[in-house]
């Protein structure tokens, strides 16, 4: 969040330090203006500093207290007031610094004196629409962390009492594997409660978690279950939004095994420079409410696809009727 914070600041520095030196590159004359001793440079920064008043006015201010309050009336009577006292400053400044007599009638100060209120309409739209944009982007933000609390949420019950019933049998029977099953179960909600909260995990992380989930579901398969799990490339040093590929496996392991017919889950994890390829496939156990099921979850998880890498993915799926298969390409 400081980071984001730190890159909006410098982009905001950035188009007014443009906008500032606007003028040099579309007044004719701009530096031998300065050279005559006119009062233009000192009119530009007075009129800059009051767009930047007006703008962070109405952009921080507002907008947010009365707009998105839904006052109307008093949104444009403010916008009216701030307008109507920074024209008198701006005119006041004008006197104040007793320019020529013939300074109006010069080409360049008409652009300055004459596109005043142009620029305030700029600078009003620019504002508004860069609130509207930041508060989308507030409200997508604020739906994504409701829809991966809810993916939590589903993830610990359903899972940790199968897992934990698998782990009973393997107590009862004296498995030599149950302590290492109960590690992993706690490295899984560890990672889920303590790491997920984040906009982004190390890739690692990530792995290590869904290799672990894996090892999990398959305390309970049987011989007719055939599970394999590969990951190939260098995963240091990257990044991944949390929890994003395990709802394709969960899929997989929902709707792809069975005890009485051969089945093959196959995951693959391609991890390149920058870009991770993800397939998944299995066989298709399913009935129609399986389906409709499946179809609910894939639309949840190309959502928060779409929220957080937009168009920096790939996301192909398809079926046949004994197969399911998905392929993935985000760029990390």
């Amino acid at each position: 969040m400081a980071k984001a914070k730190l890159h909006h600041f410098f982009i905001h520095l950035a188009v007014w330090a443009i906008y500032i030196a606007f003028p040099a590159f579309v007044l004719p004359r701009p530096f031998s203006l300065l050279r005559q001793g006119d009062s233009f440079l000192t009119f530009h920064l007075t009129e800059t500093i009051l767009s930047i008043i007006f703008f962070y006015f109405n952009f921080s201010y507002a907008i947010p207290r009365f707009f998105f309050t839904k006052k109307y009336s008093l949104y444009f009577l403010s916008i009216v007031l701030i307008l109507i006292l920074l024209s008198l400053i701006f005119r006041w400044g004008l006197i104040s610094f007793s320019p020529p007599p013939d300074m109006l009638k010069r080409p360049p100060q008409d652009m300055l004196i004459g596109g005043y209120i142009h620029r305030m309409m700029l600078v009003f739209v620019a504002s508004f629409g860069l609130r509207f944009y930041m508060r989308n982007q507030q409200i997508e933000y604020a739906s994504l962390k409701s829809e991966l609390q809810s993916l939590k949420s589903q993830i610990q019950p359903h899972f940790l009492f199968n897992t934990l019933n698998n782990i009973y049998g393997q107590a009862i029977s004296n498995s030599p594997t149950t302590a290492d099953s109960i590690f992993k179960l706690s490295a899984i909600m560890r990672y889920v409660l303590t790491e997920t909260d984040k906009d982004k995990v190390e890739l690692a992380r990530e792995l290590e978690y869904i290799e672990h989930y894996i090892a999990l579901q398959k305390i309970r398969l049987t011989s007719k279950t055939q599970v394999t799990f590969e990951v190939v490339g260098n995963w240091q040093a990257k990044e991944i939004a949390p929890l994003l590929l395990i709802g394709f496996i969960e899929n997989a392991f929902k709707y792809g095994i069975s005890t009485e017919f051969e089945t093959e889950i196959s995951i693959k994890i391609d991890i390149q420079i920058n870009t991770l390829l993800f397939e998944v496939k299995n066989t298709k156990i399913t009935t129609k409410a399986d389906t409709a099921s499946t179809h609910i979850g894939l639309t949840n998880i190309k959502k928060r696809l779409e929220l957080l890498y937009k168009n920096n993915y790939v996301l192909d799926i398809s079926e046949t009727e004994k197969v399911f298969f998905v392929r993935l390409m985000l760029q990390l």
